[in-house]
């Protein structure tokens, strides 16, 4: 019995272990702060009128301006940071679950939702039928019914855990900073055969960085993408255009190249369309509206706005990481196991 009861508590360390993992690290990064969040706009995401909906975002997930969301699951993959859900304005929210908290500038509504987390407003809060399984501090009236707050409430004025302006000016600089590295590497295009996108795209990374300049035309003709090249191979991949179509696409990625490796650059002012796709990588378009629909992307997503029900997935930690987090875990089963024989001495 005692056996078993061992095996059972390395089983729930290591969930909890695996539950807890900050993000990976990325080979190529857009920034310390921007590379906290899963999913970022720098104004919004959706809209009043048409919420995001009926999805999930695993990480850590922020607007600059304001969110809407129905029907939703924010940071599913419990991502450790300091908080699930960051907005710079107001949050409209029914239907879901957030973990790791809310901060939100503005004043928020919830309806039907379950915070796990401490939640932190600048304005009011009106909750409906909802729960905060953590602390409640607002600078404003709290309104509604129904409302469950399983830490303390207290009423306080407003510190945001982060820069957002500082943030949004470090992604668009950042982006317009790749946009000016030169082409470093060539790419093959094939283009035949029938369909309404009848292009393959081949990139072939040498070892280190590898910049590609890619017009929206050729883009939006393109079915199937290849990643080829050295394992530690980074691919930059600068879109040049203002009505760029990622859709109905394949991916193939050589052994040893990540998702962490590829960032899709979106400069300048344009209209992004994600659908029917799973896009590798991380997509760094702070000056677009993207319309992320019935697609999902392997990485983190940087837009100006955001509308659709896309799904983000976090990238898993790389090998190192699970290095590390296993050899904790047999640390700890050899501890459990001297306490045992020290018991039977």
């Amino acid at each position: 019995m005692r056996k078993r009861s061992r095996t059972l508590a390395i089983a729930v360390v290591v969930s909890g272990l695996v539950s807890l993992l900050p993000q990976a690290a990325r080979a190529v990064s857009v920034g310390s702060d921007a590379d906290l969040f899963s999913v970022y706009a720098i104004g919004d995401i959706g809209t009043a009128a048409d919420p995001y909906d009926f999805s999930e975002f695993q990480g850590i997930t922020g607007a600059g301006g304001s969110a809407y969301f129905d029907n939703f699951f924010v940071n599913s993959g419990n991502v450790v940071g300091p908080f699930g859900l960051i907005t710079g304005g107001s949050l409209s929210f029914t239907n879901g679950t957030v973990n790791g908290g809310v901060s939100s500038g503005g004043p928020v509504s919830i309806g039907s939702v379950e915070i796990n987390g401490n939640v932190n407003t600048g304005s009011t809060l009106n909750a409906v039928d909802s729960t905060i399984n953590g602390n409640l501090k607002t600078a404003g009236a709290v309104t509604g019914s129904g409302l469950t707050v399983t830490g303390s409430t207290s009423v306080a004025p407003y510190t945001a855990p982060i820069d957002i302006a500082a943030l949004n000016n470090s992604l668009i600089n950042t982006s317009s900073s790749f946009a000016a590295l030169p082409q470093t590497g060539s790419f093959v295009d094939t283009c035949g055969g029938g369909g309404a996108r009848p292009c393959t795209l081949t990139f072939n990374g040498v070892s280190g960085q590898n910049v590609f300049d890619i017009d929206a035309s050729l883009i939006n003709q393109t079915g199937l993408v290849n990643f080829t090249g050295a394992p530690d191979a980074t691919f930059i991949l600068d879109i040049l255009g203002t009505n760029i179509s990622l859709a109905a696409m394949g991916f193939n990625l050589a052994v040893g190249i990540g998702f962490s490796d590829i960032l899709w650059n979106v400069a300048q002012v344009a209209t992004v369309i994600l659908t029917e796709i799973q896009l590798p990588g991380t997509l760094l378009a702070p000056n677009s509206l993207v319309d992320f629909t019935n697609a999902s992307i392997d990485g983190s997503l940087y837009a100006h706005d955001l509308i659709g029900n896309g799904e983000s997935h976090v990238v898993i930690p790389e090998p190192g990481t699970w290095v590390l987090l296993l050899t904790g875990l047999f640390a700890l089963f050899v501890v459990q196991r001297r306490g045992r024989l020290s018991r039977l001495a």
